[in-house]
């Protein structure tokens, strides 16, 4: 005995497909919004700064705009600084 195509399960499947694939989307865009890279980018700068100090502008995680979302880290405006007061005037600017 067939069952009728009233009974399949497909707008159940596709609901739920549906819910899925938002909470992740959205799960995705908090872990990657820019105020949370920034945040984690000091941390670890912090780590790493012994002789000479870091700071940047702006950090944000990217996606590819079409195809398959291949993830990327911008950061804007770079300074690089010594700590030491010998050469306190040298910066680097990567912009």
């Amino acid at each position: 005995m067939s069952k009728a195509v009233i009974d399949q399960p497909g707008l159940r499947v596709l609901f739920f497909g549906l819910l899925i694939s938002f909470v992740l989307g959205f799960t995705l865009r908090t872990q990657i919004s820019s105020s949370r890279v920034e945040k984690t980018l000091q941390k670890a700068v912090k780590v790493l700064e012994k002789d000479f100090s870091i700071d940047f502008e702006n950090a944000e995680m990217r996606l590819a705009k079409w195809g398959f979302p291949w993830p990327h880290l911008v950061i804007e405006k770079i300074r690089i600084s010594p700590q030491k007061s010998v050469c306190q005037s040298s910066q680097i600017y990567i912009d």
